[in-house]
């Protein structure tokens, strides 16, 4: 049942707790965006709410955010025989939780360590599990680093390092990063380094009639083009691993995505990538938005307009025993694509057997730079790059692995951003789309009425890769087999069919595939505006001041006026530490004007005023700081909220 409401133009005379007050001569209005002065690094405040979808925790600040990164439990520092690990207290931290970002968060130039860090195992992980709104508001102004950067090299998978270092069963959605360096020691990504899913979480999945995709979600998302995300080896690697250089030593190691690190039942959609993405030497999987999909992953509706570069010339972050800084000697097979890097999961030239999922990339497109800084370094090992999907190899039978609607705008050249101007052999996989698929049993073969023969069509336990309706513009021509779009192993199955199905693609020039991309563009606006649209807007203040005391008026705007109910959630900070209970105040009528220097105020066109009074505030005893957050609730229920303002004045230090 809608609240009853009233629309008037009246200098609001509803005071807090309801009691009244005689008409103010309030001065003019000031806008409040976010408390005075900058956040420590170290200060970190629970924030208001309770975590529910009607109630949830409103992060408004930095020392919020530094609160919810503090209760993932150190999972890295238990066994799974611990009794807090036996007794579930090792599962997702705050799963089925809701947290809704108020206002943009400075992060004042300080370093935030990852949200969640750790993966074991379903009962034992330093996990987000919950639910991150950040109603488009940014994060900005830091540097985000990795909870340990010494952790054993071989042991990397375990690791993940971004904003929200590890999810399971999480969805994070409607954040920008702004001016922030991301700093990860393995798996890395800048808005979430490694979505986790097991086979457990995929079979509660479907049985319940949910896609097995969507365990995790990362949507709408965006990392502005003044961020730079730099992933960096652990630096707890032993000796015998120093000398012998070895890619194995490598590959578990190295994921990175300029969005996502790495996903297993993951859908990521919505999600743009202006940001720089810097890998060092053998590192495998680098995505402008994902660095490695594999076991039910869907990417959807993805720009990556950020440059990807490969740089050979970084040392390691560890030196040999005598103190000299080591370069790497030989570099892994890389794969590098503009959307996504790598398809798992597979490492150490083996596959999961046990995670046999999807993997598809639809209506993406790339247009940001593929660089290599080889130096004085030899490649010996392939390389491949590709516009849309770095690369892939033997993915199983029984998978649907698809590339569809994708379109990549960047031009590969010989002689240009690194690449030799001379290429041979296969050092080098080049495609407009698909940088290379390799499998490494077409040749297989079996005994037959005891005869050996060839392996082909359905005897062999790999799935092709499927091209549709995709384009690219035109790639310097390489050695390795396949098409300009397309490279892959051309050995023929059975009635010719290759391991990389193309249908519907082909090469265009750059403006007639930007035509293509119109309607990406056109969804990935929408979505945004969808989840921009602010119900709550220019939360604000406004004072006046007589001898002995002070009365202040809170006041926003509403997106029109048909709601439940509408109002404030106040609480007030003391000079002493203390921290009142959160209060409610349902308010009842609307605003067409407000006064304040004798003159009527009136709100944004389509908007309506909402205010209350606190009066008689004392000046001569003490501060207190009234923190306040708007909110409406729509007929179907949803709750909507503005920023969070914050303002202090000089008053009794009790309530």
């Amino acid at each position: 049942m809608k609240t009853k409401t009233r629309v008037i133009s009246l200098l609001l005379t509803a005071c807090m707790m309801l009691s009244l007050c005689a008409a103010l001569p309030f001065v003019a209005s000031a806008e409040v965006v976010s408390p005075a002065g900058g956040w420590d690094g170290k200060k970190a405040t629970q924030p208001a709410g309770s975590g529910t979808k009607d109630d949830p925790y409103l992060i408004a600040d930095a020392a919020n955010l530094l609160w919810v990164q503090k209760q993932i439990p150190a999972a890295d520092k238990v066994n799974d025989s611990h009794a807090d690990v036996v007794a579930g207290k090792y599962t997702a931290k705050f799963a089925g939780m809701y947290f809704l970002q108020t206002q943009d968060i400075d992060l004042n130039g300080q370093e935030f360590a990852s949200i969640g860090y750790y993966f074991a195992n379903a009962k034992r992980m330093g996990a987000f599990g919950g639910t991150y709104d950040g109603q488009g508001y940014a994060i900005r102004n830091g540097k985000i680093v990795s909870q340990n950067t010494g952790h054993e090299l071989r042991d990397n998978m375990n690791w993940g390092h971004g904003l929200f270092g590890m999810i399971y069963g999480a969805t994070i959605k409607n954040i920008v990063l702004d001016n922030v360096q991301v700093e990860g020691y393995g798996i890395t990504g800048a808005i979430v380094g490694r979505a986790v899913a097991d086979a457990t979480t995929t079979k509660n999945q479907t049985d319940n009639g949910k896609k097995a995709e969507e365990f995790n979600i990362v949507e709408n998302c965006v990392v502005n083009a003044n961020c730079t995300l730099i992933a960096k080896y652990p630096t707890n690697v032993k000796t015998a691993q120093k000398e012998k250089d070895e890619w194995s030593y490598f590959d578990k190691a190295s994921r990175a995505g300029g969005i996502v690190g790495m996903t297993y039942g993951t859908t990521v959609r919505y999600c743009v990538n202006n940001g720089t993405v810097k890998v060092p030497a053998n590192w495998v999987a680098t995505g402008g938005i994902v660095g490695a999909i594999g076991y039910n992953t869907k990417v959807e509706y993805c720009v990556n307009a950020g440059t990807l570069t490969y740089d050979m010339t970084l040392p390691f972050d560890w030196k040999s025993d005598d103190g000299t800084a080591l370069y790497p000697t030989k570099s892994a097979e890389n794969a590098i694509g503009g959307i996504v890097g790598y398809i798992a999961p597979y490492y150490l030239g083996k596959q999961h057997t046990t995670l046999i999922g999807n993997a598809e990339i639809a209506n993406c497109y790339n247009t940001g730079k593929l660089v290599l800084n080889a130096g004085t370094n030899t490649i010996t090992t392939p390389i491949f790059f590709g516009g849309i999907l770095g690369g892939a190899n033997t993915l199983f039978k029984g998978t649907t692995n698809t590339i569809t609607s994708c379109y990549n705008l960047f031009a590969i050249k010989k002689g240009e951003n690194g690449i030799p101007a001379t290429l041979s052999g296969n050092t080098y996989r080049i495609g407009g789309l698909l940088g290379s698929y390799w499998t490494d049993n077409l040749n297989k073969t079996k005994v037959v009425n005891g005869e050996t023969v060839k392996v082909y069509g359905d005897d062999v336990d790999f799935a092709p890769i499927l091209v549709k309706n995709s384009q690219s513009v035109t790639i310097d021509a390489n050695a390795y087999t396949g098409s300009n779009t397309s490279r892959f192993q051309t050995n023929k199955l059975r009635d010719d069919g290759y391991c990389v199905r193309e249908t519907d693609v082909k090469n265009d020039t750059a403006e007639n595939i930007m035509v293509l991309t119109n309607a990406i563009d056109a969804k990935i606006s929408e979505v945004h505006a969808a989840a921009i649209e602010r119900k709550v807007v220019k939360v604000s203040y406004q004072n006046e001041t007589t001898a002995g005391s002070t009365a202040v008026r809170f006041s926003a705007q509403i997106l029109g006026n048909e709601y439940e109910r509408v109002g404030f959630k106040i609480w007030a900070s003391y000079s002493d530490g203390t921290v009142s209970a959160a209060k409610e105040i349902t308010l009842h009528s609307y605003y067409t004007s407000l006064k304040a220097d004798n003159a009527n105020v009136t709100p944004d066109e389509g908007y309506y005023f909402i205010a209350f009074v606190i009066d008689e505030i004392p000046t001569d005893k003490g501060d207190v700081t009234f923190t306040m957050v708007p909110y409406v609730v729509d007929l179907n229920g949803s709750v909507s909220y503005g920023n969070t303002a914050t303002v202090t004045f000089p008053v009794s230090a009790g309530e």
